[in-house]
């Protein structure tokens, strides 16, 4: 599973794909409690879909397969944000004959950018 920033009512998609024998049995947690389907939320085998995910929807989520043999845990942080509290800048810049870009984009006061130096 992988860690998911996902906007207000956008979809979030966690996928826990595990194997044994005997088949495991697959629950699901949120924040450490178990988690209660709802029209929202859906568990369609060993895939947890929230439709129209909102702030209250973040957490951490954790898939539990166990049988006898024993039980595992994977683990994804998800982050609902409020549309419109990002902000991106792109700058292009060409020197013949060499092009690149800049691109910074800011959620909530974390800033990823990425720069490319050519000597």
């Amino acid at each position: 599973m992988r860690n998911q920033i996902r906007f207000e009512r956008q979809s979030v998609h966690l996928s826990c794909n595990v194997t044994g024998r005997p088949t495991p049995t697959v629950s699901w947690t949120k924040n450490g409690e178990d988690l209660v389907p709802s029209s929202r939320v859906n568990v369609r085998g060993h895939e947890l879909v929230i439709a129209q995910a909102a702030m209250s929807d973040s957490g951490i989520y954790q898939c539990w397969a166990d049988n006898v043999a024993g039980y595992v845990t994977l683990t994804a942080r998800v982050l609902v944000q409020v549309a419109g509290t990002s902000k991106k800048l792109v700058i292009r810049l060409k020197t013949n004959p060499i092009q690149f870009e800049i691109i910074l984009v800011q959620f909530s006061g974390v800033a990823l950018s990425c720069s490319l130096n050519v000597t």
